[in-house]
């Protein structure tokens, strides 16, 4: 708009540039089209508009009022102040918008000249059309919405610029290319922020020794050693840290605190439950279960065959074992941890023979009490440890499904796994070369025939998969748990008795796999001893073997499948029992010296405003403190008991910030992680502690010395200043000023930059916590993202991805999101650290919800810089591999990075083809929700621009078909998977007779027209656009059809003529019925203006 001046407009005018902002306004922009008619709004009167006479007129909300200043602002050319701003708000300049992309045409294609009659430049367009506007991204799981740019979208989306108002100013054509490629420009909603969730941890237990009774020693290992004991009266199970080299400083116990009050806040039945931090001697006292280990039970009998093992331990009790095993996992993962040493030693089997799950993440507790400053130590048991953890790669939780896979394979045989082996041969076995190719590895155990026909259908090959060299190729947690009980369920899992008073008992199953043949096994045991190390007992370096010849157990023929056996007595009640994980007792002993987590129906009958009375009138500061650890207890991450509290009186969250101003440092701490649960989810309760000045009050506790304090008060302020509900899926606030208030108080009392020195000078868990509030504040605020990025925030936030846990990288990589936000600086030196290869390993490595917040975050920085295309190169195959069995969300990212990456990348476009891309793509497109169809096809239609080879891929696989079959999906509210289809169709069909005779065929001629709307005087700007894009395909797909174009002649020449000459269709339109017009009357054939020289050639 910069080629006239705003005040030259009439009402007309200013209603259609009104109308560009449907996407982010929704129904309010018909109440503001109305009231720009009813007030006479010209261009004049819309350059002088200011907050007060845009209140006065009508528009109520403050961010609609702040939003419309900045884009009149902009339509100026006066540069908006800094400051609050709505994330991805702004208008694309010229610069930014795309023209269509000339890719060389893979045969002489002819491109019709622009129209004689529209020769002067669309206002603000500087040469090609107009860009597809971009839609918000959204996660399926519901925690969050918004994100990086998706695909076209007709109409303005939310966050998105302004197009170009049609008016009656003169313009010129689009330059309908011979392909054409969606591209990323870095404003509008391309833009769009993320809010980060902070993790709210209880405070760790800490329990004097002198409270702890300890009795015999009932184990030991290198570390330390393990008591009985009581605590409490209660029996208890003491691991005591030795302490050879002396006390461990006090960073080392800061961190021990952190790990073990990570496991305290797990609570499940199949683990053993933390109940604190032993002190002054570093140690943990945890439950006592009684009986022995897993690996005691499966190698009770040294010299037993596999026969007599199979009628020791039958499978239905292997398998009961092996759920109950992973459920103590999935409870693990569930908390954002990993275990570290998932082995049959850490399952401990009690008098009912249900496993629990022990010593999840005492591996990285010990360690940071034993590691040496400035070196580098492997945790872990070798024989079930994944090769990534070996070789000091990125890990994730996916090394515990490497382990898992191990201990499948050690309860099939019965035997120890890399029995005869040291560490040293261990590591070269699992960490060779040939894994990667050779199936089966031969740095695996072997399996026999008799192990392979014992086995019940389905279990080898979950094993087999669980244990992928690559960790991307091994199934989830979740994935695991599913098989198994889908396998114990199947036949003869079930035990059942031939009478009532009978033994109990089962049929050995029927096998599926196919027995490994003789001479496949001596080629296995040639191409096993060619690439590992003699399998006899060895001694290496001087060290002894650390599994004895003694532990091999001889083999022997299996059971024959179909043969009833009986099940031991001793299993029956096991068996009987229920499937799934067991109950929590409802008697379950907790120590007195837990937090007060308050029942449902204490709450239901009153209960909070208990609590809030408690925390009001109390004498004594320990009750107010009970008070407000209930609340904390009863509102984390319970969105229903946010809002009971919200409801309650009115007075919760104004009693909670009087504590923070008046109690003791102890219950400032306490009631300052009551206001960040209570924050989680609940507007209300954040406008509440705003109006009662809570802000101010946390910035000021953010400065204690306390790391408890700091973590806490960083939490509230992540939770407070959060506008967008992301958890509950809502869209960001913006109709309230109050809305914003905290993010304002936050920049005027220095809270920006306290949350910086939390982020570069507390301890880990404070600067996770600074890292989540400092995501928020970036959320929609320039001024704090270059705050953020001038302070060195961007290396603070790469060093947690390099050395934080799961949770902790999710939401440095919602940080590292948020700052490139309109702000090319910042993505530049995230390019320049390093940040691209941390964010391709996230893809790679990390958890489902940080997979998907990296694939969002490459997509962001490739469209904002295009230089980084080669270096997310490597990301490919792993963003594929999303595409492939990532989560919606995961899915709808990836496409959208490799949407970006291969705009002008023919080198990327070629790395998509080699691993499987341009297949995923149209798996998507076929079978996936309408958003991620939308991104896929928008990936699709740009990897087929000017790469022959993808468009060959993709016409071999069914493309073809697929496509048009989703120009039926017009009716369905798919219109923006639909434009981005008929372009994928436009790129498919160029230059090649065949295939344009497939879509004929397909009647994707006919299905193309029907998209283009029959009411020409009800048309819109969606259905503006989506025509455009439909012309440019009718025309590319019939230059070598002859068949196509008399369908085009016979139903749609009256709606050419009508397009071409019609007052209310942009130039893009018109020029592209000019184009198939001249194309049928010359039979496909024109003399093409001289081609634009392709971007990436």
């Amino acid at each position: 708009m910069s080629s006239f001046s705003v005040v030259e407009w009439g009402v007309p005018e200013v209603c259609e540039w009104m109308e560009t902002f449907r996407g982010k306004f929704g129904p309010k922009t018909d109440i503001y089209i109305q009231m720009v008619q009813n007030e006479d709004v010209d261009g004049d009167i819309l350059a002088d508009l200011t907050d007060q006479a845009l209140l006065q007129l009508g528009v109520a909300s403050f961010g609609h009022r702040h939003y419309l200043l900045k884009m009149i602002a902009q339509l100026k050319g006066v540069k908006p102040l800094a400051g609050v701003s709505q994330g991805g708000s702004s208008t694309p300049s010229s610069s930014n918008r795309m023209g269509s992309v000339q890719e060389g045409p893979l045969q002489p294609v002819n491109d019709f000249p622009s129209s004689q009659s529209h020769t002067q430049p669309v206002p603000g367009v500087s040469g090609g059309s107009m860009p597809p506007p971009m839609t918000p991204m959204s996660r399926a799981s519901g925690r969050m919405q918004g994100g990086p740019a998706a695909q076209p979208r007709f109409g303005l989306p939310q966050g998105g610029g302004p197009h170009v108002p049609v008016s009656s100013a003169p313009a010129v054509s689009a330059p309908y290319m011979s392909n054409f490629s969606f591209q990323d420009y870095n404003k509008g909603a391309n833009s769009m922020s993320r809010a980060a969730m902070p993790r709210l941890h209880t405070s760790t237990p800490r329990i004097h020794e002198s409270k702890v009774v300890i009795g015999r020693k009932i184990g030991s290992g290198s570390v330390g050693n393990v008591y009985a004991g009581t605590f409490e009266e209660h029996p208890v199970a003491i691991k005591q840290q030795r302490m050879d080299s002396g006390p461990p400083d006090a960073k080392a116990l800061q961190e021990f605190e952190i790990e073990v009050g990570k496991m305290t806040a797990v609570n499940h039945p199949c683990i053993v439950r933390c109940y604190g931090m032993l002190e002054p001697t570093p140690g943990i006292v945890l439950e006592l279960v009684d009986g022995g280990s897993l690996f005691h039970i499966l190698h009770a009998k040294r010299d037993e065959s596999f026969n007599n093992y199979q009628l020791r331990l039958p499978w239905p009790v292997r398998m009961r074992y092996i759920l109950d095993s992973m459920y103590g996992l999935r409870a693990v993962h569930m908390a954002g941890m990993i275990h570290g040493d998932f082995k049959t030693l850490n399952m401990l089997v009690g008098p009912d023979h249900r496993v629990k799950v022990a010593d999840f993440g005492l591996s990285k507790c010990i360690g940071t009490l034993t590691v040496i400053p400035g070196t580098k130590t492997i945790t872990g048991t070798p024989q079930y440890m994944a090769p990534e953890i070996m070789q000091s790669l990125p890990q994730s939780m996916r090394v515990d499904l490497y382990s898992v896979a191990v201990v499948m394979w050690e309860v099939l045989t019965g035997q120890i796994p890399w029995f005869g082996m040291d560490i040293v041969q261990i590591i070269q076995q699992v960490t060779m070369k040939a894994n990667e190719t050779h199936f089966p590895p031969p740095g695996r155990p072997q399996l026999q025939n008799h192990h392979v026909l014992s086995a019940p259908v389905g279990y080898i090959k979950l094993m087999n998969e669980a244990w992928a060299q690559n960790p991307n190729d091994r199934p989830t947690t979740d994935t695991c748990v599913q098989v198994l009980e889908s396998i114990h369920q199947s036949h003869g899992m079930y035990p059942f008795r031939e009478k009532q008073d009978g033994p109990l008992k089962y049929q050995m199953p029927k096998h599926t796999a196919a027995p490994v043949q003789p001479h496949q096994q001596h080629q296995q045991q040639q191409q096993h001893q060619q690439h590992s190390p003699s399998m006899a007992p060895a001694v290496h370096r001087g060290k002894t073997p650390r599994i004895s010849t003694a532990d091999i157990p001889a083999s022997s023929a299996a059971v024959p499948a179909g043969t009833l056996t009986k099940i031991p007595a001793h299993f029956e009640k096991l068996l009987e029992s229920p499937m799934g994980a067991p109950v929590v007792p409802t008697n379950q002993w907790m120590p007195r010296e837990g937090g007060l987590n308050p029942p449902p129906i204490f709450l239901a009958v009153g209960g909070m405003e208990m609590l809030i009375d408690m925390m009001h009138e109390a004498k004594d500061d320990g009750s107010k403190a009970q008070g407000a650890s209930a609340v904390f207890e009863a509102c984390a991450n319970n969105p229903g008991n946010q809002t009971t509290l919200a409801n309650a009186q009115g007075q919760g969250m104004h009693v909670m910030v009087a504590l923070l101003k008046n109690g003791t440092p102890e219950l400032k701490s306490k009631a300052a992680q009551a206001i960040a649960a209570a924050c989680g989810s609940n507007a209300e309760n954040r406008t509440a502690v705003v109006q009662a000045g809570g802000i101010q009050l946390l910035i000021s506790l953010l400065n204690s010395n306390n790391v408890t304090m700091q973590e806490n008060v960083a939490n509230a302020l992540a939770n407070v200043i959060k506008l967008r509900l992301c958890d509950s899926g809502e869209q960001p606030v913006d109709q309230e000023s109050v809305e914003f208030e905290g993010l304002r108080q936050l920049m005027l009392h220095g809270g920006v930059q306290a949350l910086m020195r939390a982020m570069k000078e507390g301890s880990p868990r404070v600067k996770e916590a600074a890292t989540a509030a400092m995501a928020n504040a970036m959320e929609f605020s320039s001024e704090n993202r270059k705050t953020f990025q001038e302070a060195g925030g961007i290396q603070f936030v790469l060093d947690l991805l390099k050395g934080g846990d799961p949770h902790a990288q999710e939401n440095a990589t919602t940080a590292l999101w948020n700052s490139m936000v309109d702000n090319e600086d910042a993505c530049t030196q995230v390019v320049q650290l390093g940040g691209i290869s941390l964010l391709v390993q996230q893809v790679l490595a990390g958890t489902e919800v940080g997979q998907e917040l990296a694939a969002g975050a490459i997509w962001k920085a490739c469209a904002s810089d295009p230089s980084i295309k080669d270096g997310v190169r490597i990301a490919i195959p792993g963003l594929v591999q999303l595409l492939l069995t990532g989560t919606p969300g995961a899915k709808e990212h990836a496409a959208g990075a490799i949407r970006s990456a291969c705009v002008n990348s023919l080198k990327n476009k070629e790395e998509l083809n080699k691993c499987g891309g341009v297949e995923a793509l149209l798996s998507l497109i076929r079978d996936g929700s309408p958003r991620v169809g939308e991104q896929a096809g928008a990936a699709l239609a740009n990897a087929m621009a000017n790469c022959e080879i993808n468009q060959i891929t993709a016409a071999q696989n069914g493309g073809m078909a697929i496509l048009v079959s989703v120009l039926d999906r017009e009716h369905e509210n798919c219109s923006e998977m639909v434009g981005c289809c008929v372009t994928a169709l436009r790129n498919i069909c160029v230059g090649n007779k065949e295939r344009q005779e497939e879509l004929g065929q397909l009647d994707g001629i006919r299905k193309l027209i029907a998209c283009i709307p029959q009411d020409r005087e009800a048309i819109d700007s969606k259905k503006m656009l989506m025509t455009s894009y439909v012309l440019g395909t009718l025309w590319k797909s019939s230059t070598s059809c002859e068949a196509n174009r008399e369908v085009i002649r016979a139903h749609f020449m009256d709606g050419l003529q009508n397009l071409m000459t019609g007052e209310r269709f942009s130039a893009d339109v018109k020029s592209g019925a000019a184009a198939v017009i001249q194309m049928l009357s010359s039979n496909g054939t024109s003399s093409p203006p001289e081609p634009q020289k392709p971007a990436d050639l």
